[in-house]
């Protein structure tokens, strides 16, 4: 938080140009058939090496408000929204439960962390196989009913920063 400067930055690229010709290659030409026919066709093209200067300019970031600040809270910024599958539904104990949890909305999906199942003495929890795609992380996570009692997979909470209302908010699914 407070008041930060960017830059400047600096991009080396390339400028690419059409030649330009003054002369068509004609049929009377001594070399038509030639490497001058070819050379202009395929070299049609020039390359100028080109670095791109930026200012800096001020930015004043403000800080997060630790007012309403939820526990679960991992630094997710944006607007989200969050939701939780799992498949099938009715198991025998010992049987694999395929938990999806999927977030999407706008925001920096690097910074969204969906808690997941911890492995206790009802469930057996794998690690989960985390997919990122444009304006979507999906969280695939195996669970085994250890026993007949279990009956239902906890409550899961996703806590970010909406950025637009300016407050957290908090989003439960389940159990």
């Amino acid at each position: 938080a407070g008041d930060l400067q960017i830059g400047p930055a600096s991009l080396k690229c390339n400028l690419i140009v059409q030649k330009q010709s003054n002369r068509r290659p004609s049929i009377f030409d001594d070399d038509f058939l030639g490497s001058n026919v070819f050379d202009d066709f395929f070299n049609r093209y020039q390359t100028h090496p080109l670095t791109l200067n930026s200012r800096s300019f001020p930015v004043k970031v403000l800080a997060l408000p630790e007012e309403g600040k939820p526990s679960g809270f991992t630094g997710a910024l944006g607007e989200y929204s969050f939701d939780v599958k799992v498949s099938p539904s009715v198991v025998s104990a010992g049987d694999p439960v395929t938990l999806k949890a999927e977030v999407k909305g706008s925001g920096n999906l690097n910074t969204v962390v969906i808690p997941q199942i911890e492995s206790t003495k009802d469930l057996k929890a794998y690690e989960p196989q985390i997919k990122q795609e444009q304006g979507q992380k999906t969280f695939e996570q195996v669970i085994i009913p250890l026993h007949e009692g279990v009956k239902e997979i906890p409550g899961m909470q996703f806590s970010f920063f909406n950025t637009t209302k300016g407050s957290y908010e908090t989003i439960t699914r389940g159990p």
